[in-house]
């Protein structure tokens, strides 16, 4: 599951940030209302078992790192928001299930789908 529409306490918190910045900073209001809802638009994926998915950059996997900076802008709203407190909980499961996988790898494929960079043929040197 994905979001289709932006939680009314996210829209909610977005109004209170736009009417904090007023119309002197209106094109930040804009700007941070455009990636905070972007996030949850367009990277996070609800699973059928409880986990949550994030989609962190520029390849299709989920970074740990990235992927915990993402949802805690979003913890002070999750207190009063079951549903969203139960995305970030879900988040934390499948990083502790990939964890479980490897506990020194940095990004994973959402599914065992091998897609990766095994086939990348990096020039190692002292910098790697």
């Amino acid at each position: 599951m994905v979001y289709k529409q932006i939680p009314q306490s996210v829209a909610t918190f977005m109004e209170t940030i736009t009417e904090k910045c007023g119309e002197e900073h209106a094109d930040w209001a804009k700007n941070f209302n455009a990636a905070f809802a972007n996030t949850l638009l367009t990277t996070v994926k609800r699973h059928e078992d409880g986990t949550t998915f994030l989609l962190t950059g520029d390849i299709p996997a989920m970074w740990l790192r990235d992927s915990t900076a993402q949802v805690r802008p979003y913890l002070v709203i999750a207190k009063e928001d079951e549903d969203l407190a139960a995305m970030i909980s879900g988040l934390v499961k499948k990083q502790f299930y990939y964890i479980n996988i490897d506990p020194y790898a940095h990004a994973f494929n959402e599914t065992a789908n091998g897609a990766g960079h095994l086939t990348d043929h990096t020039e190692m040197n002292d910098w790697i």
